[in-house]
């Protein structure tokens, strides 16, 4: 199954790609280069005035799992990516940024072997430490949006 970068159209009547998996892999990481400068170096430094197509695709480079990424390292990169080099472009409790998301979401929360769904739902519910009210509301609204074949209203 050949997975390929496909045109999604958002409701706004904007366009953006949404991709799966890449054809390429992430250059090797240099002897004693930071997490944070070998991603800098691979992804480019971010600058506040760049315009939307220019920041469109600094998401989508961020966002796409490249070959040979296994699902945990693709998730962990994501996370670091938002957390400690682009904070200020955080779209993970975005819900106009869904298209971009359904992967990460899908991967980062997916139901784990043997794993019931009671204790499926209080891993993914469970507020997380340093996380604001508003964006607890905002990822399970994401959760919720993305994950559509999940029985919510289970939920008490």
């Amino acid at each position: 199954l050949k997975k390929k970068r496909r045109l999604v159209e958002k409701e706004e009547n904007t366009k953006a790609y949404a991709y799966r998996v890449a054809y390429t892999a992430l250059p090797k990481k240099c002897a004693g280069e930071s997490d944070t400068d070998y991603y800098l170096r691979f992804f480019g430094k971010y600058d506040s005035n760049w315009n939307d197509a220019k920041r469109n695709e600094l998401y989508l480079r961020i966002l796409i799992q490249y070959k040979g990424e296994s699902v945990a390292n693709y998730v962990k990169r994501i996370d670091y990516l938002f957390d400690n080099v682009y904070p200020q472009l955080d779209i993970r409790t975005k819900k106009l940024a869904i298209n971009l998301l359904d992967h990460y979401y899908r991967e980062k929360y997916a139901r784990l072997e043997k794993e019931t769904e009671e204790k499926w739902f209080t891993r993914v519910l469970t507020k997380k430490s340093g996380e604001s009210p508003t964006n607890y509301k905002a990822r399970v609204s994401c959760l919720q949006a993305i994950l559509t074949d999940v029985k919510w209203g289970r939920v008490v």
